[in-house]
């Protein structure tokens, strides 16, 4: 099993939602908590597991076209702690309008 640091954690993260979704298999565990703002009513100890983090970016993308995830600042890892300022860039295709909150 690979260790890997915070930083290599956080850009294995934006490779899942760039290019190979698969490499979450390589970060997350089969039994994790998905901690997200929920659309679908369900709450996050719902939402378990590595397969449930792919479905998640899998419909997220669903909307756009070209989804490109790009590292602005970081990522800062301070002990057990990463953050990162990202941007997540695609042409919308559906004819549906998205609210953000």
């Amino acid at each position: 099993m690979t260790v890997y640091d915070g930083k290599q954690i956080y850009e294995l993260w934006v490779k899942a939602w760039n290019e190979d979704i698969s490499v979450l298999n390589e970060i997350t565990s089969s039994d994790c908590t998905v901690h997200q703002a929920r659309t679908d009513g369900k709450i996050s100890d719902e939402i378990k597991g590595s397969e449930a983090l792919k479905g998640i970016i899998t419909d997220g993308c669903a909307f756009f076209d070209d989804v490109k995830m790009t590292i602005e600042v970081g990522p800062i890892v301070d002990k057990s702690y990463v953050s990162a300022r990202w941007e997540f860039t695609g042409s919308y295709r559906s004819k549906k309008s998205l609210i953000f909150c």
